[in-house]
C-alpha cells in the first residue's frame, strides 16, 4: 500500500510539474523561497528539466525522470543543519554524471556557500588521481588545489621549459626575455588579477625558424576594449600586432609553427579571429551548433554552421607545418580552436598534427548572453545557482566530443625532467620539412 501511495504521489507531482513549466520562466535572479532540501531539489531538478541542453546525451531516453523518482524520497527525509552535507553529496552524485564541460552549481543560504561543483575541475582532479570521495570533500570545504597544481599551463611553461620567471610582485609584464632553452628569444605578455590565476602568453622562435604561441586563455578583446587599463591594452596590441605581423610578413623565411594549448581555458569567442585568421584567406567551416527550441527536454533547434572568418587581405595561406599541443587542461575555445586546425587539415589542405594529452570535453557557449535563448543555459535563485552552456557543438562531420574530449595524434605524457610535448612537436616540424 505505500508503494502505491508513493507511485501515485510521484505521478500527481508529475503532473503539477508539466502545468507549471507552462509559466513564464522567472527572471534571471529571481528569488524563490525554498523552505526544504526536497523544494530545492524539485526546483533544480525543473530548471535543469528546461534549461540543459545536452539531454539528447545524458537522457535520451526517461533517465531524467528516473533521477527524480530516486532522490527525492532521500532529499524529503533530510531535516537540520546537519543535513547539509548529505543533500551536497545527493547533488554531487547527481551532476558529476553529466555531459556539460563547463557545467557549475553553486548551492548557498544567506549568502554563505554550502556547496560548490564544476565539471572541469572535477576532471582535473580525477585525472590528477584523486578518489570520487577527495574530490566531493574539496568542493564541500572549499579547498581545492590551484591550476598550475593539476595541469601544465603557460606560466608553468615560462618558468619551467623555458626558465623565464616573472618575479611575484609584477602584476603586468609585457617584452622581450631570453629564454634558457627552446627558444632563441621570445616576447612575453603577463597579467595577473587579484585572486586569479594568470593570464600569460608568449610567442617566439627557435634557432631553426619555427614559431612558437603559448596561450593560457582568449582574453585579448577584454584587453582591447580597455577595461583592465591603459597598460594592460597596450600590452595587448603589442603582442598582437608582433604575432600577425610576423606570419604576414615573414612567412616565406618560417619553416614552421608551434600552437601550445596546454591549460588553456578558454574565454571569448571574438579571440579566434583575431588570433588565427592570419593564417588563412578563406573562411573556415568547422562545425556546428545548436540551443533548445522548447520548454521539453528534447526540443532542439536547427545546427546552425560556425564558422572562423577569414582575412583576404593575407598574400596566402600558412603553408608550412602546424603541431598544436594540448593537455587535459584544454578547454572551451582551446577546444574550438583544435577544431578549427583539425578542420584546416581535413578540409582545407593545411599541415597539421596535435601531440600531448586528451582536452578536457567542453566546448558549447557557457552564458546565455543571446537574447532568443530562452529554454537554455544558466539558471539561478536565492539558494542555487548554475551555469550550463547555452548551446551544444559537433565537429563539421556531426561529431560531438562533448565530455570526451579531442585526443592527439600522438599522445605524450608529461614529464618534469624535460618538456617532451614541445620536443616531440618541434622533432615532428623539422622531418616535416626535410
Amino acid at each position: 500500500m505505500r508503494r502505491r501511495l508513493f507511485t501515485f504521489s510521484i505521478l500527481i507531482l508529475l503532473i503539477l510539474l508539466s502545468l507549471s513549466s507552462c509559466r513564464p520562466q522567472a527572471e534571471y535572479g529571481e528569488a524563490e523561497r525554498i523552505s526544504s532540501w526536497s523544494d530545492l531539489f524539485v526546483s533544480f531538478w525543473e530548471n535543469m528539466n528546461t534549461h540543459y541542453v545536452f539531454w539528447d546525451q545524458d537522457s535520451p531516453g526517461n533517465e531524467w525522470d528516473e533521477i527524480l523518482y530516486s532522490y527525492l524520497p532521500l532529499f524529503d527525509s533530510l531535516s537540520g543543519e546537519d543535513s547539509t552535507e548529505t543533500a551536497a553529496g545527493y547533488f554531487y552524485d547527481i551532476v558529476k554524471a553529466l555531459s556539460d564541460g563547463h557545467y557549475t552549481l553553486n548551492i548557498t543560504d544567506r549568502g554563505n556557500r554550502l556547496f560548490f561543483y564544476s565539471n572541469y575541475i572535477h576532471d582535473l582532479l580525477r585525472s590528477s588521481g584523486y578518489t570520487d570521495e577527495e574530490i566531493f570533500t574539496m568542493f564541500l570545504n572549499s579547498d581545492i588545489p590551484s591550476y598550475s597544481d593539476l595541469m601544465v599551463r603557460t606560466d608553468s611553461i615560462l618558468q619551467n621549459s623555458f626558465k623565464v620567471s616573472i618575479p611575484d610582485s609584477r602584476k603586468l609584464f609585457s617584452g622581450y626575455v631570453i629564454p634558457e632553452r627552446y627558444l632563441e628569444e621570445c616576447f612575453v605578455f603577463y597579467y595577473q588579477t587579484e585572486g586569479n590565476a594568470p593570464s600569460c602568453y608568449i610567442f617566439g622562435r627557435t634557432a631553426e625558424n619555427v614559431l612558437y604561441i603559448g596561450l593560457s586563455d582568449f582574453s585579448f578583446s577584454d584587453y582591447l576594449d580597455g577595461y583592465h587599463g591603459a597598460d594592460v591594452k597596450s600590452a595587448a596590441i603589442a603582442f598582437l600586432r608582433l604575432w600577425r605581423e610576423t606570419i604576414r610578413n615573414e612567412s616565406s623565411g618560417i619553416n614552421g609553427l608551434v600552437i601550445d594549448l596546454r591549460g588553456n581555458t578558454g574565454g571569448r569567442n571574438s579571440d579566434l579571429p583575431l588570433l588565427w585568421n592570419c593564417l588563412f584567406k578563406e573562411d573556415a567551416y568547422i562545425g556546428d551548433t545548436r540551443t533548445k527550441d522548447g520548454m521539453n527536454r528534447l526540443d532542439y533547434g536547427p545546427w546552425v554552421k560556425y564558422i572562423i572568418k577569414g582575412n583576404d587581405d593575407n598574400l596566402h595561406d600558412f603553408d608550412k607545418p602546424i603541431a598544436l599541443i594540448t593537455n587535459r587542461g584544454t578547454v572551451s575555445n582551446g577546444e574550438i580552436t583544435v577544431l578549427l586546425f583539425k578542420a584546416l587539415d581535413d578540409y582545407y589542405g593545411f599541415d597539421v598534427a596535435s601531440f600531448g594529452e586528451r582536452t578536457a570535453g567542453g566546448f558549447g557557449s557557457a552564458t546565455n548572453n543571446d537574447p532568443y535563448v530562452f529554454n537554455a543555459g544558466q539558471f539561478d535563485s536565492e539558494y542555487i545557482s548554475c551555469s550550463t552552456q547555452s548551446r551544444s557543438m559537433r565537429y563539421r562531420n556531426g561529431k560531438s566530443f562533448e565530455n570526451t574530449g579531442i585526443e592527439p595524434d600522438i599522445v605524450i605524457a608529461e614529464s618534469a625532467d624535460a618538456d617532451l610535448c614541445l620536443e616531440t612537436a618541434l622533432g615532428w616540424i623539422q622531418e616535416s620539412i626535410h
